[in-house]
């Protein structure tokens, strides 16, 4: 495991122990079965700057790695449970170590932590193993028979492990039970773990850090330990970049559901060495930056040793043979058309750049034994610092490398100050959308900008929560990528449609202003009208024949996001209604309008969280009614991986044409025209294929097929003669779509919408 630096981090995806290491750019973890394993969740760890880049593996004074390089690094926290009762506590996950251990009560010499320690006493299920049990012998490091400052029995075995970060424990080895949360929310138990009782802990630990989870080769290892209740030795994991998006997650999987498969997938042999049986060591046979090939020999033999680096999810950064990575660096430096800093004493000799962007230089193909793995800009440079980007490659005298290529595994990692962990403040925002039942309404659209269409019946649309002022009240919106203002109904409400919450009231917000009718957004909304007092009235209609008349005006808004935690944004133009009419049921408040105009909401949080851009998946409505789809706003908006395909957003006429050859059944006059078929099962209907400029868009029956009633099925599209077509939100179903207005694109991936 590396040593505390934290912020050098590399990924490319997925590495799968078990037989061989499956190193992938593109591929897909296959979560573990009820009977063959299961995937928890870790949680990312930024810590403060060290001088420790080592690993956090036994440490073996002739072999221990020399480095003067200053990073930030991170670690990966992995939550489980101890004890009976439960005690959660948070390890760092190491593959280049097996001792799984904790701080204990009583501890005479530890590091401080946060979290309250382990006690054993209060534990019925813990046991200490005895000097001759075999247990006892489990770990390659010292174990003793004799009496210690922390245990008066001779008889209990004692040991002292230490790491090449100078990170050392020193406690009892005992039998406990642990157990585990899967990332489907279930609790995994294993009776009888062996695992180090810490009563004298040192080392560059945080205060979040309670412990180290041993995921190494030896029998002492939670992967050896566990895999014979799992069907297998095996587990994988894929770790994100640290400087990702914070809720963006990491998992670890072990047992016969951690198989890494799909597309993209790339093998090399693991390589055991008698001396050291931990690590999971590879072979590299060179690497390749640019367009030219550095040998990791450059030797006139150019014989390369079996097993010459291993792979270590604790050691962030790539570390190297000195000769190698001169010449790494020297044509990185040739490669790449920015001067180097030479003038910060902070950054050492590291290769850095002054850059407020990625740095566009060469990709580098990392040539192991019948695998070549391509790294692209984010995997090679990490900041450091804001507006600098350092290569993330260090190095070492010694042949005996550490590839940190920080590999797979699937239980879920989260970074500390993700939503997901306990030491969690979050700021990114997600949305709920919460599902409402289908009633008649088309999408909507300004009236100003084109004619009417018909409403079709058994239609439907999704809320989306938010709060207007201060204090907060909560309002749910229809949300509407075909509309661009935000609005809600406001006392007084003189001509309003009934609704079950409480109307917004100005007058009790402390931070609601009226716009006035000079100013630049009064300019902005259709209809706009100049009331006695100077304020900007509006009147904004829909396709569907509804109207929202009112005064624009400013409040802030604050949104929940999917952890619960919650996002303010200040001074949210927003359209306060006072006079609504439509095709609106009582839960609707409002529209959240999420079109490309500059008064959407997409526009004007935009500024503030990455862009322009925003994605959503929305669930099939005829799903579990308790599940819901998620909209995402800025750079936690990507819309990225396998079976992603985009199309221009185009400011003409949009036309989704698809062709259908079924035939109507006409038996019912409560379904008019439209395209139905009675069953008692879902329709096994055709695939329909959109086909957008650029993108082709699969749409299962599923998504083309809607149940007005019990064992009925109607074809959920419909006809126009003139005007703009609209891809609605029955067809959206389970696709993840990403819409980048700066880039002005388009984008989808098929998912589960109930699982994002």
């Amino acid at each position: 495991m590396g040593g505390h630096p934290r912020t050098f981090q590399f990924h490319a995806c997925f590495v799968a122990i078990f037989f061989f290491i499956h190193l992938l750019h593109f591929s897909t973890v296959v979560k573990a079965s009820n009977n063959g394993g299961f995937s928890v969740k870790l949680i990312r760890k930024e810590l403060a700057r060290t001088t420790s880049p080592y690993s956090r593996r036994l440490m073996d004074s002739s072999k221990v790695v020399q480095s003067t390089s200053n990073a930030y690094l991170g670690h990966y926290l992995m939550e489980l449970s101890i004890g009976t009762p439960p005690k959660t506590i948070y390890g760092i996950a190491d593959t280049g170590s097996d001792l799984i251990w904790t701080q204990c009560v009583p501890c005479h010499n530890c590091y401080k932590q946060l979290n309250p320690m382990f006690d054993p006493q209060q534990s019925s299920t813990y046991t200490n193993i005895s000097c001759e049990s075999e247990a006892c012998h489990i770990l390659d490091t010292t174990t003793l028979c004799s009496s210690s400052s922390f245990s008066s029995h001779n008889d209990q075995c004692n040991y002292t492990y230490a790491y090449a970060s100078a990170s050392i424990t020193q406690g009892v080895l005992a039998h406990e039970k642990f157990t585990f949360t899967s990332t489907m929310g279930q609790p995994i138990s294993l009776e009888g773990v062996v695992f180090g009782c810490g009563h004298s802990n040192s080392g560059d630990f945080n205060d979040h850090e309670m412990g180290i989870i041993g995921l190494g080769k030896g029998p002492a290892s939670l992967i050896s330990q566990m895999g014979s209740s799992f069907g297998s030795k095996r587990f994988s994991q894929c770790l994100v970049p640290f400087n990702t998006d914070i809720d963006v997650y990491s998992k670890l999987s072990f047992g016969n559901g951690s198989e890494v498969l799909g597309e993209g997938v790339v093998s090399t042999p693991l390589v055991t060495k008698a001396d050291d049986t931990t690590p999971y060591f590879v072979t590299l046979l060179g690497i390749t930056v640019g367009n030219t090939y550095l040998p990791f020999s450059n030797t006139s033999s150019g014989t390369v040793a079996k097993g010459n680096m291993f792979i270590d999810s604790g050691t962030p950064p790539t570390i190297l043979p000195q000769d190698l990575y001169d010449r790494v660096v020297a044509q990185m430096s040739n490669q790449i058309a920015l001067r180097p800093i030479e003038d910060d004493h902070d950054l050492g000799s590291q290769l850095c750049y002054r850059t407020e962007t990625i740095v566009g230089g060469p990709m580098i193909i990392a040539h192991f034994e019948g695998a070549d793995v391509q790294l692209t800009q984010t995997q090679i440079f990490v900041p450091p610092k804001d507006g600098v980007q350092c290569l993330g490659f260090t190095n070492t005298s010694s042949d005996g490398g550490i590839y940190a290529y920080n590999p797979g595994f699937s239980v879920q990692l989260i970074r500390k100050n993700s939503s997901y962990s306990p030491f969690s403040i979050s700021n990114h925002f997600h949305k709920h959308k919460h599902r409402h039942l289908p009633f008649s309404r088309v999408p909507k659209k300004p009236l100003a900008s084109g004619p009417f269409t018909r409403v079709i019946s058994n239609n439907g649309d999704f809320l989306m929560k938010l709060s207007l002022g201060s204090p907060p009240v909560e309002i749910y919106g229809l949300i509407d990528t075909g509309s661009d203002l935000v609005w809600t109904q406001c006392i007084p409400c003189n001509n309003c449609y009934k609704q079950k919450n409480p109307m917004f009231e100005p007058q009790r917000s402390g931070t609601y202003s009226s716009i006035p009718c000079d100013s630049e957004e009064c300019n902005l909304v259709p209809g706009q009208t100049c009331s006695p007092q100077k304020l900007c009235g509006y009147s904004y209609g829909y396709a569907d024949s509804s109207v929202t008349q009112g005064v624009l005006s400013r409040e802030t808004t604050t949104f929940s996001s999917t952890n619960g935690d919650s996002t303010v944004v200040e001074g949210i133009v927003f359209g306060c209604g006072h006079k609504n009419t439509g095709t609106f049921n009582e839960n609707d408040m409002g529209i959240i309008g999420l079109g490309g105009g500059p008064l959407s909401l997409v526009s004007q949080v935009g500024a503030k969280y990455g862009g322009r851009r925003f994605s959503q998946c929305l669930v099939p409505f005829h799903t579990d009614p308790n599940s819901s789809g998620t909209i995402s706003f800025g750079e936690a908006s990507d819309v990225s991986g396998e079976g992603v395909v985009t199309t221009p957003l185009v400011s003409a006429e949009e036309e989704l044409k698809m062709q259908i050859n079924l035939r109507p059944v006409l038996d019912d006059p409560d379904l008019g025209t439209q395209l139905c078929y009675k069953s008692e099962t879902n329709l096994e209907g055709p695939i329909l294929t959109a086909h957008f400029d650029g993108a082709d868009v699969q749409l299962m029956p599923i998504q083309t097929f809607i149940s007005p009633k019990d064992g009925v099925f109607c074809f959920a599209m419909a006809g126009a003669n003139d005007g703009e077509y609209i891809f609605g939100n029955f067809a959206q179903a389970n696709i993840l779509i990403g819409f980048d207005l700066d880039k002005r694109i388009v984008s989808f991936k098929p998912a589960d919408c109930t699982k994002q």
